[in-house]
């Protein structure tokens, strides 16, 4: 069990809240703000209901962020979280039947019900690529993400998290499509929460066109990002596209100068981020490109 289901579980939301407040060694007086000690009290020890706003209020003087304190006591998004994560050892580990019987969960779930069938398609596509089945979806179901996706709105955590994990099975007229609304829609806002699924997209699209030895339409997806600022998720972004410019001329031609450059960006990558050292290897192992051959290029 996570460390944080266990918490939750332990506390009630107004326990919780006093728990917080007397590990700030703060009195009912310092946080109670607009409310009167007896409400703040009250949602301590029974629980009482209490407004939205006047709980981020109580919450300030505690420097506690909302985000954490929801986090803690809501398990909606921690079950969403056991979800891909199950999911993703399931597909690593190339587990069929695990797969079949997590996509059995959602054998009811119709169109209508778009949240939990996003993530049936999800499960759908997992079982697809390991059966190495193509097309993944029918022309009904590439229609019904389009229009979830492209529903007028902000795109918030969930909508970044089903593009991530859906793109790689969708067409490439679709993706042509989706991908940009999504870069116009990072661009008007996002949380920082919301970077990992926005660079998996990257990756994800573009392990596709590669292995599809599509190249010119994975070197123009990077057009798309090429004004993006250089700062926090960006540069693992730039990171990515330089790793993609490279990659691109050696799988077409063996390019000698491309593999020196290649292994230059690796070696710094090790030292400066490991975890994608290791991600950047598996990458180039899915390609047939030799790891070790490319390091060899380092003089």
């Amino acid at each position: 069990m996570r460390g944080e289901e266990m918490f939750a579980d332990q506390f009630t939301c107004g326990n919780l809240f006093r728990q917080i407040r007397e590990r700030r060694h703060l009195k009912i007086s310092d946080v109670q703000g607009p409310l009167h000690k007896t409400s703040v009290s009250f949602f301590e020890t029974k629980d009482a209901n209490i407004r939205l706003f006047s709980l981020m209020e109580i919450l300030k003087p505690t420097m506690t962020e909302p985000q954490e304190f929801f986090e803690l006591i809501d398990q909606t998004h921690s079950q969403l979280r056991r979800f891909f994560t199950e999911l993703n050892t399931l597909y690593e580990s190339l587990d069929l039947a695990g797969l079949q019987m997590l996509l059995t969960d959602y054998h009811g779930i119709k169109r209508s019900e778009t949240p939990q069938y996003m993530l049936k398609l999800i499960v759908m596509s997992c079982i697809a690529k390991v059966k190495e089945q193509s097309p993944i979806f029918s022309a009904e179901d590439e229609e019904c993400i389009q229009q979830f996706l492209l529903t007028e709105g902000r795109w918030f955590h969930f909508e970044y998290l089903v593009y991530a994990n859906l793109c790689h099975s969708l067409s490439n007229c679709v993706n042509d499509r989706l991908l940009r609304h999504m870069v116009n829609k990072y661009q008007e806002f996002h949380l920082s929460r919301y970077d990992q699924a926005f660079v998996g997209t990257f990756y994800n699209i573009s392990a596709r066109y590669l292995k599809d030895a599509d190249y010119d339409r994975a070197l123009s997806m990077l057009d798309i990002v090429a004004d993006f600022p250089v700062k926090n998720t960006a540069l693992y972004l730039r990171h990515h596209v330089a790793f993609i410019r490279l990659a691109v001329p050696i799988l077409k031609c063996q390019d000698q100068e491309a593999k020196k450059k290649l292994a230059t960006l690796l070696m710094a990558t090790e030292i400066i981020d490991p975890k994608l050292y290791k991600t950047n290897m598996a990458w180039m192992k899915s390609l047939n490109l030799d790891p070790e051959a490319i390091l060899n290029n380092i003089t």
